[in-house]
């Protein structure tokens, strides 16, 4: 009976871990908590509110001026006193032409729209951060499980040498050998602890939080290729850059906008001093674009309008090879595990259960149940290596694709 413990023992650890839904801390909960701790978060929600109070600017239009001036007076002969002064008091106002506050206000709005979408951008940084750090977490608690397995099986077998070795079926080396597999896994579980233990306080330091949580390890089982979510889910960055390119087209229209020349009107109030009559005074002028008509700022912004088109083409194009490998290398990840839980696993735990029996009636050495034992568990292992890639991937592919677009665009 205690050969076949062992051996259900060593298939349950290849199974997904199952605890109270009160006990988890979930992915969901983990980007929440995150959000909630991260100070970049609100700069980056500062500069938004920078960008609003830019665009409630940019509609001002520009102030008027009053002027006073004083002719004719402290001079000589007639001029001496103020008898002869001449006093006008102005009221100045310039006109802008060419659609100047039509284009600073859509430059405006344009830049605070790539403010608000840099905002969901981070917090989809952070959230992709914070996938990986969860994902690495299930994978050293499931390292931490095989490694349990490994040492419960290496306690038995050296239990089982000892009982072989009392009735004279094994050497003496035999059991020395057995007690040093155990004294290997229990180090290997030690350092399999600690890594969990590091795992875990990683992840909490997105919201400095401590380890003393469990995993939900249904997330590290599923091998699901994530959907496309749509591309109004999943243009953040496309949306970031898109702004940014329409914030590139709005300079060129300030920027041409100031080659129209903006005209000064004045009306005024003149007092003569001499006889205390009053005339009113109209007046005007208007800058002469003869040295500098801003030709090299229109052409910079258009060549910068040019850029940004040529990023935002750039970028769909990268965006969409990238997510053909991720999906690729997802695909070929799920496809492996599933051969390994079909397949190679079962076949390696009938091994090591056959080894395992005939061991115990004689059949077979020790080392060939170490090995079969081995094989067993280089494949779990190899198991977890690639949920752990698999996991890696995932967390890429779901920032592309704004799986967690909801959360991150949450206020």
């Amino acid at each position: 009976m205690t050969l076949f413990r062992c051996a259900a023992l060593a298939a349950a650890l290849a199974l997904p871990f199952t605890a109270a839904a009160a006990d988890r801390l979930t992915l969901t909960d983990a980007f929440q908590r995150a959000i909630a701790a991260d100070p970049s978060l609100p700069a980056a929600g500062a500069r938004v509110d920078a960008a609003v109070a830019g665009e409630r600017q940019s509609g001002a239009s520009p102030n008027p001026s009053l002027g006073l001036e004083v002719e004719n007076f402290a001079g000589s002969g007639a001029l001496t006193g103020f008898d002869e002064a001449e006093t006008t008091l102005s009221y100045e106002q310039q006109i802008e032409l060419g659609g100047k506050r039509d284009a600073r206000m859509g430059l405006a709005r344009r830049e605070r729209e790539a403010a608000e979408a840099r905002v969901t951008v981070a917090r989809l940084n952070l959230l992709e951060q914070v996938q990986i750090a969860y994902g690495e977490a299930l994978a050293a608690d499931a390292e931490v499980r095989l490694a349990e397995g490994r040492l419960e099986v290496a306690r038995f077998l050296a239990r089982e040498v000892a009982r072989r070795i009392a009735s004279a079926r094994d050497p003496e080396f035999a059991g020395e050998r057995a007690k040093s597999q155990v004294a290997s896994a229990e180090l290997a579980l030690e350092q399999a602890k600690l890594n969990a233990s590091a795992a875990l306080q990683r992840l909490g330091s997105y919201w400095a939080g401590g380890g003393s949580y469990r995993l939900d390890m249904r997330i590290f089982e599923a091998t699901d290729v994530p959907a496309a979510a749509g591309e109004a889910a999943a243009s953040a960055d496309l949306t970031v850059l898109e702004a940014e390119r329409a914030a590139s087209a709005a300079r060129v229209s300030v920027e041409r906008s100031k080659s129209v020349a903006d005209p000064t009107l004045s009306l005024g109030v003149r007092h003569f001093g001499r006889n205390d009559d009053v005339a009113v005074v109209v007046g005007g002028s208007i800058p002469l674009t003869i040295f500098d008509d801003n030709r090299g700022n229109v052409d910079r912004a258009a060549a910068e309008q040019r850029a940004a088109d040529l990023d935002l083409a750039s970028y769909r194009v990268g965006r969409d090879r990238e997510i053909l490998r991720l999906r690729s290398e997802l695909a070929i990840a799920a496809a492996e595990v599933r051969q390994i839980d079909a397949k190679i696993i079962p076949a390696a735990e009938r091994a090591a259960k056959l080894v395992l029996d005939g061991f115990s009636r004689g059949a077979f050495t020790y080392l060939d149940v170490t090995e079969a034992q081995r094989a067993l568990n280089d494949e779990r292992a190899r198991r977890i290596a690639v949920l752990r890639a698999f996991h890696a991937n995932k967390a890429a592919l779901d920032r592309l694709l704004g799986t967690y677009s909801n959360i991150a665009s949450a206020e």
